[in-house]
């Protein structure tokens, strides 16, 4: 059964963790790494849904951004065009195969903005696909 995610999603402070929402960019701090995991501060989109998200676990699900040019598309590259909305300042790729759980105290930097439905879908038709579900 598939979770309604919304348009409007609340506001999410740095200090309001469990406000966080499916379907939000945040920047997300990948430090420290391990061999190809990514590094450094990317924006990520939160997968996980929001009953997760506002429970007492500190771990949220999230799919990260690059804005390097992949050699192709599709399931493993989806494009997100930057827009006010979501806070992306650069064409990116989603990278539904690096999918992971993160602390949300400690890895979520802040919140950028929010995808619009058709780019969250693509990204969780491609999250499917590369798990197989």
């Amino acid at each position: 059964m598939t979770t309604a995610w919304t348009t409007s999603p609340l506001s999410c402070g740095v200090t309001d963790w469990q406000g966080c929402q499916r379907g939000e960019v945040w920047q997300v701090q990948f430090n420290p790494s391990l061999r190809s995991e990514g590094k450094d501060e990317h924006p990520a989109v939160i997968l996980s849904i929001d009953q997760l998200n506002r429970s007492r676990m500190p771990l949220t699900t999230i799919i990260p951004f690059t804005s390097a040019v992949p050699r192709y598309e599709g399931m493993l590259n989806v494009r997100v065009e930057p827009d006010a909305s979501n806070g992306l300042t650069k064409i990116s790729w989603a990278q539904p195969h690096m999918i992971r759980a993160v602390n949300r105290e400690l890895r979520l930097v802040r919140r950028r903005g929010a995808l619009a439905e058709a780019d969250f879908a693509r990204i969780q038709e491609a999250v499917r696909d590369v798990l197989g579900l």
